[in-house]
């Protein structure tokens, strides 16, 4: 009997995850996380995650599918193995009336600070914070320490 942690992939996923590896080699992509990594940085990310905004782009996307902003930490962390970045920005609007323009809280420092405690290396760009899945051949982000 397998046991209750054990996940079941069905043909389908089988032969997507064949054909995944067969594209990570193809364009020689060199993984930057791993599944711990990302376990670390999902843990650390839940309690703050209502004002967090999150866009990510799969490496068998394109850039044009990663243009759009969204606040739902578990659907942009799921199928995590596919993930080539993931952008986090830390900006809350604050409506302040009709008539008034909203007021942008940045949170980029706090959210800074909770990614270096997990240890997962990222680059910060002019929205936020980028973590990197994967790179490919001739890129080499501005690593923060």
């Amino acid at each position: 009997m397998l046991g209750r942690f054990t996940r079941m992939k069905t043909e389908e996923q089988k032969k997507d995850a064949e054909r995944l590896a067969r594209y990570i080699e193809r364009e020689q992509l060199v993984s930057v996380m791993n599944d711990t990594k990302w376990r670390r940085l999902f843990d650390v990310l839940e309690p703050i995650q209502d004002w967090l905004d999150f866009r990510r782009k799969d490496i068998r996307g394109s850039e044009h599918e990663s243009e759009s902003w969204c606040d739902d930490l578990h659907m942009m962390l799921g199928n995590q193995r596919s993930i080539e970045w993931l952008d986090i920005r830390a900006r809350l609007t604050i409506p302040r009336g009709a008539l008034l323009e909203p007021k942008i809280e940045d949170n980029t420092a706090l959210l800074i600070q909770s990614v270096k405690r997990t240890g997962v290396r990222f680059s910060q760009h002019e929205h936020g914070i980028r973590i990197w899945g994967y790179l490919r051949p001739g890129v080499g982000p501005d690593w923060q320490e």
